[in-house]
């Protein structure tokens, strides 16, 4: 009997009304009495109301079935809810004498729901902070598809033409004004457009890439005023004063 007074895990047997008929110390300190209190005690007076029933159903369901069964259940001290348990039912056999009867083993969980609920609080403001951060992103997108239509409006109304190039010198922009000095064909694009234009100073003098406004633009010069004369792939010859300048964050 010692060793069941004193197991470190929490003991009880109960009748198929819930009645304690017996206990250890580590039920009844669990239970926050004592084990003169505890025995010959319902049960569901130690719980909170909203597991009362789950308490009746799995004692029913134990008795019914003669297998083990178990639930998590809400403590209450007085008035007010205590730690949470996992309860763990075994059934023994009646006689004619004695009806069946329920051994139960209590599993203290109030330490594991308490890591369990900051990991909850946790996970929640994480979500809140990824919806604020993903609300701060698209109010910036928005902002930037406005700023760029704003742009490309003002760049569309420009007469004179009106050239955008990235870092490597590709061709990312070209207004109206600037299809129309250049006399674009419908079948044909500013692709690949450093290499298939031919460039001369006004003088006839072949001009190299690196000499150009927009080479010299795009390492961080400004340029104003300078004049040359282009040949595009299609044939166009056109003498063109040039203003280039590199565009900064």
């Amino acid at each position: 009997m010692d060793l069941y007074d004193f197991a470190p895990i929490a003991y009880m047997t109960l009748d198929h009304r819930g009645i304690v008929t017996d206990c250890n110390l580590a039920a009844a300190e669990l239970l926050g009495s004592t084990r003169s209190e505890v025995i010959a005690s319902d049960f569901r007076h130690y719980l909170t109301p909203h597991s009362r029933q789950a308490f009746v159903d799995c004692l029913q369901r134990a008795l019914e079935s003669g297998q083990k069964h178990s639930c998590e259940l809400r403590l209450q001290r007085g008035a007010n809810p205590a730690g949470y348990i996992r309860l763990i039912t075994l059934v023994t056999p009646g006689t004619a004498d004695r009806p069946r009867q329920c051994r139960v083993a209590l599993v203290d969980l109030t330490d594991l729901m308490a890591v369990e609920d900051k990991l909850r609080a946790s996970y929640d403001e994480l979500e809140s902070r990824v919806a604020a951060r993903t609300a701060e992103l698209a109010a910036a997108r928005e902002e930037s598809e406005r700023r760029a239509a704003e742009l490309q409006a003002v760049l569309a109304s420009i007469v004179d033409g009106v050239m955008l190039f990235d870092a490597a010198g590709n061709v990312t922009y070209v207004n109206d004004g600037c299809m129309r000095i250049f006399e674009v064909p419908a079948d044909e694009s500013f692709e690949n457009w450093q290499a298939r234009i031919t460039r001369y100073t006004l003088d006839g003098t072949p001009l190299p890439y690196e000499e150009t406004a927009t080479y010299r633009a795009l390492h961080g010069e400004t340029v104003v005023g300078f004049r040359a004369k282009t040949i595009t792939p299609w044939g166009k010859e056109a003498i063109i004063e040039l203003t280039a300048s590199p565009i900064r964050d």
